[in-house]
């Protein structure tokens, strides 16, 4: 019998409310869950109440398979996933909690990884302390995904943050790091109503001092021609990464739509590189950057969003390094179709507190200078190949500065200056072409509402 804990009358429980789901299989006829798994290919197996502990990975597979219920799954063995769905078309999980015994820092292996599964269903489940480097929950060419009503917490690890093998890089360096979904290469996917919080490695003086963030561990004698966004004074400033919810490359996903999640002490609350994506309703606070959208995302709206104490970032767009012009040679491959960042509409978002969060020590109270906080950035790529941002329209938003309103501190009442630099923000580089930009209310910055005075608000 697999080793789990049993309810007082659960047989009797699971006959009367599932008869004919009991036809899967009773879970007392299989000696390990993955048995029962195997055993039940292509069908929706129950998972009653109780712990269910395992030393290697849950493999589900086959069209039409499933797993759900109330139970909760204990991975014993921190250099294996916990659940991986592959192969499984029409798939769908829900209910079902999957956590690690005593999760050890710097794992890679996550909670759920899935691949090659289209039309795949992941609901209602929770994935608690996965503690992954890369991510916990991953997605890879699951076309027309649904993951919703999930909650991800504590998902975030201390590692290695490796790019010694990249050349526009060559460093690595000790950060937090880690995100909570992650869906890659996927089409028309659907990612509604999940939470995905921090509540251990926040971006504190003290994390940072006990686990040497920023360190560089490696380098390379000459750093590439990107290190001077991250690196500085043989110090890498970008030592909080990872992100709420990563969607990408947009070179393979669109129609992508993130509704409805909840974010809270992400690096970035959401990270996503998609064509024909639409972003609304979400809820992102004490994050590095509310959202940024790269490297060659076409045809996005950004939309009844809320971004609370953002660090650097409200809303930061530029084409990104991974965008490119038809015609042109990228990476060693010859690239017939482009990868721009075009049509991107930002429409009634709000952005509030900035400069009050958990990184606010760093990126406003120390040096501001170096940091240049403002609530919405619109950049150039960082390389002069990569095309230009073109038809941008930002209407109906709300950036609010706090400090407006008063903060009560150590018994007495202030009311300090914004803490940052401007509301909107554009890289003297980019040409204000296609551009409008109206109806908004931005409470100015300590150095005023926007460095490009030709373009109206």
């Amino acid at each position: 019998m697999m080793n789990r804990i049993p309810l007082l009358l659960l047989q009797y429980s699971i006959c009367i409310l599932f008869p004919v789901l009991m036809e899967a299989g009773n879970l007392d006829d299989y000696a390990t869950l993955q048995e029962a798994l195997d055993s039940n290919r292509g069908k929706p197996l129950y998972l009653p109440p109780g712990d269910y502990l395992i030393d290697e990975a849950l493999i589900l597979e086959g069209e039409g398979s499933g797993l759900y219920g109330q139970g909760r799954v204990i991975q014993q063995n921190d250099d294996a996933d916990i659940l991986i769905i592959r192969n499984a078309p029409h798939a769908r999980v829900a209910g079902i909690t999957l956590t690690r015994l005593d999760p050890k820092l710097g794992k890679r292996p996550a909670g759920i990884h899935a691949i090659d599964s289209p039309h795949l269903t992941i609901s209602g489940v929770k994935v608690l302390k996965n503690r992954a480097e890369f991510n916990a929950v991953l997605i890879q060419r699951c076309d027309y995904l649904t993951i919703e009503s999930c909650e991800v917490v504590d998902f975030k690890t201390i590692a290695v943050d490796d790019r010694m093998q990249n050349e526009l890089y060559r460093y690595a360096f000790n950060a937090i790091n880690g995100h909570g979904i992650r869906v890659a290469e996927s089409r028309g996917a659907r990612i509604l109503n999940n939470r995905v919080i921090e509540t251990e490695f926040l971006p504190t003086p003290e994390i940072k001092a006990k686990y040497e963030l920023g360190k560089i561990v490696e380098r390379a004698e000459e750093l590439g021609p990107l290190a001077s966004y991250g690196v500085r004074d043989n110090f890498v400033f970008i030592w909080h990464q990872g992100g709420g919810i990563l969607v990408h490359p947009a070179t393979r996903s669109a129609f992508t739509l993130v509704d409805g999640n909840y974010i809270q002490n992400a690096a970035q609350g959401m990270d996503l590189h998609s064509d024909f994506l639409t972003v609304s309703n979400n809820h992102v606070t004490d994050c590095y950057m509310g959202m940024k959208t790269f490297h060659g995302s076409r045809g996005v709206i950004i939309s009844n969003n809320i971004f609370q104490r953002p660090g650097k970032y409200g809303i930061l767009i530029r084409p990104g390094s991974e965008s490119w012009h038809p015609g042109v040679e990228h990476r060693g491959d010859f690239k017939t179709e482009e990868n721009v960042e075009r049509g991107i509409i930002i429409t009634n978002n709000i952005i509030a507190d900035q400069g009050y969060g958990s990184e606010s020590w760093r990126l406003w109270e120390t040096d501001p200078s170096e940091t240049a906080p403002v609530g919405i950035k619109v950049g150039t790529g960082p390389q002069e190949n990569n095309p230009q941002l073109l038809d941008l329209i930002i209407t109906g938003n709300l950036i609010y500065d706090k400090g407006r309103d008063g903060i009560y501190k150590n018994g007495a009442l202030s009311y300090p200056g914004p803490r940052y630099h401007w509301a909107i923000w554009f890289d003297e580089e980019w040409m204000a072409r296609s551009v409008v930009m109206d109806n908004n209310i931005f409470h100015p910055g300590d150095k005023g509402v926007t460095n490009w005075p030709g373009v109206g608000w």
